[in-house]
């Protein structure tokens, strides 16, 4: 561990942060984004040599930064003679260093005699005032919004808050509750009456639900702390490192909340279709906002007495472990309704049990594991609900195998809980592969954030393509790609289809004239019933008369579709990109089902 000497800011190096002779202080504050940039270690150990000179009699933190300096001085006033900055006391050219150091960041705030975060957009003189937005500059701090920095808020025992021009504004438990208003972390928690293993792994998810990381792979490595587990860091994982994250917490901690995240239906209601939760693992810390009140829920055996309750929620022992083929989970799985739940022991403060809803995968082999997938429909609210009731069958399948002891109406089954598709989001979208896309000369080009827009926007399920018609033929020109193609937006009133092609009238391929047009249909299977070529109006459809080579498209009920065209910087006068599909659909999400293509 680096360390900076308060009276000269010179690193000095010590096997761990115990080895520190009297202790030391911490940082913690917001990196700046733009002025003045943060000095690194390299930074520190220049001005070393540099001082180090006969003939010069200053000291580095003479020529350090406003920020490292005052906190040096700030430091030694209060009697410390070592100090630690995250920006300066980390040798990140360093892999190993840098790993070590994230992996111990929680331990080294824990560790120290005293934090000082640093708040730098907050005045001295109207820190506590009412800003006219809400709040007061306090706690309207660009600190809070930070992932780092709510580790460095719980960990350290005694924090400082400190202003602008480094005055004291009062520490983390004379503050406690505007901070607990901000970040939604319980009272006993800032004033260290309570550990952090008495909150379940969705409250403590929900506190960091509103914080933000510069890399993505932070949103994972400055939780690590928070649920006392280690990972190697591998920066460019991108949404990996959560999941990772959440599979070590699993390894380690036997808390079922860390699946309770999503939103909260009652049981009584209908399920809403479009309400959509397909993955086990959550994408992001934002999937538990809304969650500081789910909580495991206790087996209440004992306070009974040993009597065996009926209560859904009361799943005694869930086991949890990760394989290849999912969460092999030994759980209650009860069917009510057409609808298949998984009792994963949990329970909302406000709002009681809770159950996950999930469905068999299809084509799972009867005399195996059964396999579960997350159901697209949100986490079910049950009241005064037991596992007895006549809406509810518990499923028996392979429980006499797994716990043939169990009474009939708490027997546990094993079945495996699917990650899901779509578990880690990669930077780029995945896309299937449009054949024009790939050919040299084709008439079309599909930009690939073209589509992916629409059906994340708009709630849809992309599913690859159903049927490719190949009706070019070497005779026409287009034996490498089609010359037009079809994508279907499939509602409950039918379906949008968007089409692209050449116009025949204008004289084939010798000169093409690009045409696009949006029209409705009440048949979803649109395609199946129409390959012959599609029919265009030339006054309208011809994208080379579009102002700005965009059009919008009015449909029924309200909808509107705007295609939006560049021209291709191979062959500007040739190809055409379909650069942009902006949809605005009133009441009813539209999902991209196939695309398909057809001859010009």
């Amino acid at each position: 561990m680096w360390v900076l000497s308060t009276d000269r800011a010179e690193l000095h190096f010590f096997a761990s942060p115990e080895r520190v002779p009297g202790g030391y202080a911490i940082l913690s504050h917001v990196w700046a984004r733009r002025g003045e940039p943060e000095q690194t270690f390299q930074d520190l150990q220049r001005l070393k040599k540099r001082c180090a000179r006969p003939w010069t009699c200053k000291t580095p933190r003479d020529l350090a930064s406003a920020k490292i300096r005052r906190c040096c001085e700030l430091a030694q006033r209060h009697g410390y003679g070592w100090v630690w900055i995250d920006t300066c006391c980390i040798d990140k050219s360093s892999s190993a260093e840098l790993q070590e150091a994230i992996n111990s960041m929680f331990r080294y705030y824990a560790l120290a005699e005293v934090c000082y975060a640093y708040l730098e957009d907050v005045p001295t003189e109207s820190a506590f005032v009412a800003h006219p937005h809400g709040g007061t500059a306090f706690n309207r701090s660009a600190w809070y919004g930070r992932g780092w920095t709510l580790q460095e808020l719980i960990a350290p025992q005694f924090l400082i808050f400190l202003s602008q021009s480094w005055v004291p504004l009062g520490s983390k438990a004379d503050l406690a509750e505007p901070i607990g208003e901000e970040t939604g972390i319980p009272l006993p928690v800032l004033r260290g009456e309570e550990a952090l293993d008495q909150f379940s792994i969705a409250q403590r998810m929900s506190w960091a639900a509103k914080r933000e990381t510069t890399r993505m792979e932070d949103e994972a490595y400055c939780l690590m702390g928070l649920f006392d587990v280690n990972m190697p860091t591998i920066y460019g994982e991108g949404r990996k490192a959560f999941q990772r994250l959440q599979e070590e917490i699993m390894r380690r901690n036997p808390d079922t909340t860390l699946f309770a995240w999503g939103d909260i239906c009652n049981f009584d209601e209908p399920v809403k279709s479009e309400q959509r939760r397909c993955t086990l693992f959550a994408q992001s810390p934002a999937d538990f906002r809304g969650c500081g009140s789910r909580v495991e829920h206790r087996d209440n055996m004992e306070r009974r007495g040993g009597k065996q309750s009926n209560e859904v929620g009361v799943a005694g022992n869930t086991t949890l472990s990760v394989t290849p083929r999912g969460v092999l989970a030994t759980v209650r799985v009860m069917e009510a309704r057409g609808f298949h739940f998984a009792d994963l022991a949990w329970c909302d403060q406000d709002e009681g049990k809770l159950l996950l809803c999930i469905a068999p995968r299809p084509g799972s082999p009867e005399d195996a594991v059964p396999v579960f997938e997350v159901a697209r429909h949100p986490i079910l609210r049950l009241r005064s609900f037991t596992s007895e009731s006549t809406q509810c069958r518990l499923l028996r399948m392979r429980a006499a195998d797994v716990d043939p002891s169990a009474p009939t109406s708490h027997s546990r089954i094993q079945v495996y809980l699917a990650y899901g598709t779509g578990e880690v989001t990669q930077s780029a979208p995945s896309l299937p592969r449009l054949p024009m896309d790939t050919s040299l000369d084709a008439p079309f080009r599909v930009h690939k954030y073209a589509l992916v827009d629409v059906w994340n926007s708009h709630q849809a399920v992309l599913k690859p393509p159903m049927d490719i018609i190949p009706q070019s033929t070497p005779e026409s020109g287009y034996e490498h790609s089609p010359a037009a193609f079809s994508l279907i937006f499939s509602e409950i009133f039918g379906s949008v289809d968007v089409r692209l092609g050449l116009c025949a009238r204008s004289g084939g391929n010798s000169r093409r004239v690009h045409w696009a047009h949006v029209r409705y249909t009440s048949s979803a299977l649109l395609l199946d019933q129409e390959t012959s070529t599609p029919d265009h109006d030339c006054r309208t459809d011809h994208i080379c008369g579009w102002v700005g080579l965009e059009k919008t498209f009015c449909i029924v009920y309200g909808h509107q579709f705007t295609l939006r065209f560049t021209r291709c910087g191979l062959f500007p006068k040739r190809t055409m990109v379909l650069q942009t599909i902006q949809a605005v659909i009133e009441d009813t999400p539209m999902h991209l089902l196939q695309y398909t293509m057809i001859n010009s």
